[in-house]
This record gives structure tokens, C-alpha cells and sequence, in this order.
């Protein structure tokens, strides 16, 4: 007992001498630094419109909020901070390579949508008022952006935004109108066709019109859907691969999406997420990475991917980010790796 005793007081004491050298010094947070270090975190890469250059979330080793950009040929990485208190979430160029659209959350259930210059600063505010609006992506022309929005949290302990659908900013005049009226529980990258008109997006619980259980029944866990305004029926255009998610449109209409892969596998433990290309109503597997994939996106020329995977057999460890050729092969890291935040 004295032993532990003597031991906590040593623990204590050493603490109290590191935070009084760094308030003598002024340099509190480079101390704390020193012992208090984060491993990393990206998410959420997008490409440049020439496929040159990487943009995503990041919080670096310091706890800092921001945008990270990586120059694929060189492999030079820059950050760009964010102001306290805020993060920036599912960052995508425009068209011409501009500007980023972006999420920017100031606390739970609370984000609006940004646009920035191309490097990540000149912010400006385009929505206002309560709720949740994630994965923004701007219109072939630029002039219109689509966002996911939840009005407010459900109630209960998650305070989970739900009731989510599929909104759309016309940047020429300023207005925001509802394009989907389903109310899923969640919602995920919305992305224009090259026609400006038709959407693609992946939405699990529908709560209108027939309800979560109906659509299971029916469809089964099958989340991608192919819209316009004019036409929007729920039924998912791909079938047959569970937990087909998160797709990724180029600009010339190649589409990519992500599906457990176990089942057809006949693989047990941790989930194993691949890739697939969806060309002519046929379904082709990309990879067999026996991993987890984070999230991915396909360069607008439709050469090249990006992911963010973990193939450790439990998912311990850290996220890498690796680039590959759209037709699975030439996989190589590119150097980055962090925790999921």
C-alpha cells in the first residue's frame, strides 16, 4: 500500500512540475504536446479536377482541425488549420479547381456548408439556422451544389441527426430547394450524373414511404439509388451485394461503390468491404483487399481511386491511405496513416 501510494504522489507530482515549467515558459500547449501527442486523422478524400492533387479532413498530431492536401506525384503534404471550435468535413472541388465545398460543423448536430478558395481559406457561409448538412458536391457546370440535410436530432441518448434527405444550393441565385422526401436515417454523398439532372447517392432507413422494414424485406441491405427530380422511385440499383454503399461518380459517368464482401467470400470475422464498378447495369469487383474500407472517391477522369483502408484482422491500428488504378491494380500507399477518428 505504501508503495502504491508513494507511486501516485511521483505520478502527481511530475505532472504539476511539467505544467509549471510550460506556464514559466508560455509555452503550455507545446509541453503538453510533448506527452499528450494524437496519431492522426484523415478522412473523407476527394481529388482535384486534374487528378493531381488530394484534398481531406485532417486533425493533426497536435489535435488541430483542418484540410490536408497531397500532391500525388510529389507526395508533398501541406495543412491548412481550421479556426477553433470547428472542423471542415467532406471537402470536393469544384469543377474548374477553385474551389472546395465543404461541411463545417461547430458541434454535434450543428454544420453548415462552405465554400472555400482552392486553398483551403476566403471561407464563405452558404446555409444557416439548425441541423446537420454533410457531403457536399458541386454540379458538373458549378453552379449548383447538392448537401444532406437533417433537420434536427431524434431523441433519446445518440442525438443522432435523422430524417435525413437530399437538398440543392443554385449558386447563381441563392436559393435551396428539397430534391428527396424519403427521411433516411442516414444519407451519404450525393453526386450529380454528367447530365446535371440525374443524382446518385446511397440511403439506409427510409422512413417514407413504406418504412426500414418494408424496404429490408424488399430489397434487403441494399442502399443505392440512381434520382432526378422528376423521377424518384426507391428502388436500389445495385442488388445481390450486402451493404453496398458510398458511391463515387467521374465526370464521365464510371461509377464505383463499396460492398461487404464476407458472404461471397466465404469469410468469417470482421467485415470485408471491396470495391466495384457498375457499368451497364453489370456489377465487376475491383479489389479483394480483405480489409476494412473507410471511404474512397474516383478521380473525375475515372483513371484513378483513393481509399482509405485497414487490414488488420481485428481493424486495430491506424487507417492508410493508398491510390490505385480504377481497374484494381497498381494499389500503392501513399504514405499517410491515422486512427478513425
Amino acid at each position: 500500500m505504501f508503495c502504491f501510494v508513494f507511486f501516485k504522489k511521483m505520478i502527481f507530482s511530475f505532472i504539476i512540475a511539467v505544467v509549471a515549467i510550460a506556464v514559466m515558459g508560455g509555452g503550455l500547449s507545446k509541453s503538453y504536446a510533448m506527452f499528450f501527442d494524437n496519431d492522426p486523422v484523415y478522412g473523407d478524400p476527394s481529388f482535384s479536377p486534374d487528378g493531381k492533387t488530394l484534398v481531406f479532413r485532417e486533425r493533426n498530431v497536435r489535435g488541430k482541425n483542418g484540410l490536408g492536401f497531397l500532391d500525388i506525384e510529389t507526395n508533398v503534404h501541406t495543412f491548412m488549420e481550421t479556426p477553433e471550435n470547428s472542423r471542415l468535413s467532406y471537402p470536393s472541388f469544384s469543377p474548374d479547381g477553385k474551389h472546395i465545398v465543404a461541411s463545417k460543423s461547430y458541434g454535434p448536430n450543428q454544420s453548415q456548408i462552405v465554400v472555400l478558395d482552392a486553398n483551403g481559406r476566403e471561407e464563405v457561409e452558404l446555409t444557416e439556422g439548425k441541423g446537420c448538412r454533410t457531403t457536399p458536391s458541386f454540379s458538373p457546370n458549378g453552379n449548383k451544389i447538392l448537401f444532406v440535410f437533417s433537420p434536427l436530432p431524434e431523441t433519446g441518448s445518440t442525438k443522432k441527426c435523422v430524417d435525413q434527405d437530399i437538398f440543392e444550393i443554385d449558386l447563381v441565385s441563392g436559393d435551396i430547394r428539397q430534391l428527396t422526401d424519403f427521411q433516411f436515417y442516414q444519407l451519404l454523398y450525393p453526386q450529380y450524373f454528367p447530365d446535371g439532372e440525374r443524382f446518385i447517392f446511397s440511403g439506409d432507413g427510409p422512413r417514407k414511404p413504406i418504412g426500414y422494414r418494408e424496404y429490408e424485406r424488399k430489397f434487403g441491405a441494399n442502399f443505392i439509388f440512381i434520382m432526378s427530380l422528376d423521377h424518384q422511385e426507391l428502388v436500389p440499383v445495385v442488388q445481390g451485394y450486402p451493404y453496398s454503399t458510398k458511391p463515387s461518380i467521374s465526370r464521365r459517368g464510371d461509377i464505383i461503390f463499396m460492398a461487404v464482401t464476407n458472404r461471397i467470400d466465404n469469410a468469417r470475422g470482421s467485415w470485408n468491404y471491396d470495391l466495384f464498378s457498375l457499368s451497364g447495369g453489370q456489377e465487376i469487383r475491383l479489389t479483394n483487399l480483405k480489409s476494412s474500407i473507410l471511404t474512397y472517391s474516383i478521380s473525375p477522369d475515372g483513371r484513378k481511386i483513393v481509399l482509405l483502408a485497414n487490414d488488420h484482422p481485428k481493424r486495430r491500428g491506424n487507417y492508410e491511405m493508398f491510390i490505385m488504378n480504377s481497374d484494381g491494380t497498381g494499389l500503392r500507399s501513399l504514405g499517410l496513416s491515422g486512427r478513425l477518428n
